[in-house]
């Protein structure tokens, strides 16, 4: 089963989207032994302050947060407020073709 677990930044001041990123830049994810798909890191386009980080989980043994996600939400809260959440896949449907 697919889980996309989401880390919404929300930064402080602009010092800390920039000490974010940085953080991000350094970190060594663990083997994908454990399930972990993709990790993205995205910048809101329209707010300057805003950061998503998305683990993007694939037949995981855990359910609810990670270990992993715990442990970044943790580190990267010290740049702004931050929503943890995780996502489960309900349903997916292929977006209509530009020819049909």
């Amino acid at each position: 089963m697919q889980r996309i677990e989401t880390l919404q930044l929300r930064a402080f001041r602009a010092s800390d989207l920039s000490a974010a990123i940085d953080a991000f830049q350094q970190l060594v994810f663990p083997d994908r032994g454990d399930g972990l798909g993709d990790v993205l890191l995205l910048h809101d386009s329209a707010l300057n302050n805003d950061l998503c980080i998305i683990l993007r989980w694939i037949d995981a043994a855990f359910n609810g947060k990670s270990p992993l996600g715990l442990r970044l939400a943790a580190a990267f809260s010290e740049f702004g407020r931050l929503d943890h959440h995780v996502w489960q896949c309900v349903e997916k449907r292929a977006a209509p073709s530009q020819n049909g």
